[in-house]
């Protein structure tokens, strides 16, 4: 028994004088392992879904690098909701990337201020860099920073597409 134990200490105390070596890291390169000859990248994806006192609601938004953008909704009901697709200029999906960048949106961290009959919100914000990295966050209720981060989206929603009128069989 005693010789057990003093085997495990030596071969601990071997391994603890080994050198570490770290695990090898993702590349940081901003190439890419693949060709991208078709260039067409999201730039927001953002989602509002749960239950509300008037029903479930269900919207998401997709904007991409190339101008386009859809919205699609459903309010519950017996209907099968509503999707729009509407295309701008890039510029105005660059502005609104960095509108929300510098409202914090590639910083911020999930909010779990669960308040009941409020929809959880989901929003995705890629960077406009070569490893094309993003950063996704949710929240239910839009105090503090996440009120700009709100009012940017809703404005742009606003801006670019016909009130959503979701299902409820219409």
């Amino acid at each position: 028994m005693q010789n057990a134990c003093l085997v495990t200490a030596l071969l601990a105390l071997s391994l603890a004088a080994l050198p570490s070596r770290e695990l090898p890291r993702e590349a940081e390169s901003p190439a890419s392992p693949c060709p991208n000859p078709i260039p067409r990248e999201p730039v927001v994806l953002y989602e509002v879904n749960g239950g509300t006192l008037a029903g479930p609601i269900d919207n998401f938004l997709s904007v991409h690098n190339d101008g386009s953008a859809r919205l699609s909704s459903y309010l519950g009901g017996a209907g099968t909701g509503s999707s729009q697709y509407v295309t701008m200029d890039p510029l105005e999906v660059d502005a609104l990337r960095q509108a929300l960048a510098q409202a914090g949106a590639l910083s911020q961290c999930d909010q779990p201020d669960f308040t009941s009959d409020t929809p959880l919100q989901t929003l995705t914000v890629f960077r406009a860099s070569p490893t094309r990295r993003a950063n996704t966050f949710s929240w239910f209720t839009s105090d503090g920073d996440l009120a700009l981060i709100q009012s940017i989206l809703d404005d742009f929603i606003a801006a670019h597409f016909a009130p959503l009128s979701g299902g409820k069989g219409s």
